[in-house]
């Protein structure tokens, strides 16, 4: 896949009824990445609406985050499934009992409202929204224009739910300097102080204005991406 080696391997188990009959019960993953020598290898299971496909798994291996809606089976009773929105990264520093990087499951990582974080061109626009949206979630490398004082300024980028944030490249795919997303990030903060500077000078314009209460809902103050680790 591009410029890097990925092979699959199929592992089939014979059936203990009928020798005739096999079952497709997992793959093995093997990837190497251009201009490095060391080969991962990845055990993946084939488990109705928890899996993940080829494509996908090249991708977490590759350090990408995944979105996509999971069916969990309750452990008791296989009949009751249930379906789970979570973005899906591998978490390369614990290793299972079967030589695998954990995969973590995250529920609430909001990449639209990460994007808006950041001065985005056209990112009003609902097909260029969409797009950058969809390719993060798909866990693709997505390409936007970012405006910044010194002006546009194109770069990729890539959705990172472990640490919860956004990853920021050029247009060569090198991670950018700290510098530059300094810049982005402040031009960010200008634009934010300044819309919310209007809302507030028209709030004070506004006859009658009055104080809203705020009701704590059952889920807030509970940890902001609560993570489940799976196998």
């Amino acid at each position: 896949m591009g410029n890097d080696h990925v092979t699959a391997r199929l592992n089939f188990k014979k059936s203990d009824q009928d020798a005739s009959m096999y079952f497709f019960n997992s793959f093995d993953v093997l990837f190497k990445k251009q201009g490095e020598n060391e080969t991962m290898q990845q055990n993946f299971r084939i488990a109705y609406g928890e899996g993940f496909r080829f494509d996908e798994a090249y991708k977490l291996m590759n350090g990408r985050s995944i979105n996509k809606t999971f069916v969990m089976t309750d452990r008791q009773d296989r009949d009751i499934r249930q379906e789970i929105n979570a973005t899906a990264y591998m978490d390369f520093k614990n290793v299972d009992k079967y030589g695998n990087f954990e995969i973590v499951k995250v529920y609430g990582y909001d990449l639209e409202k990460k994007l808006s974080e950041y001065p985005i061109k056209d990112f009003e626009n609902e097909s260029v929204k969409n797009k950058i949206v969809t390719d993060l979630k798909n866990g693709d490398i997505a390409s936007a224009i970012m405006k910044t004082a010194n002006g546009d300024l194109e770069m990729r980028i890539s959705a990172n739910a472990q640490f919860d944030k956004l990853n920021l490249y050029d247009n060569k795919m090198k991670p950018l300097s700290k510098a530059v997303i300094k810049e982005v990030e402040n031009k960010e903060t200008v634009k934010q102080g300044t819309a919310k500077s209007q809302s507030k000078k028209q709030d004070e314009n506004k006859p009658g204005k009055s104080t809203s209460k705020v009701i704590m809902k059952p889920d807030q103050g509970q940890d902001k991406n609560p993570s489940l680790r799976v196998g």
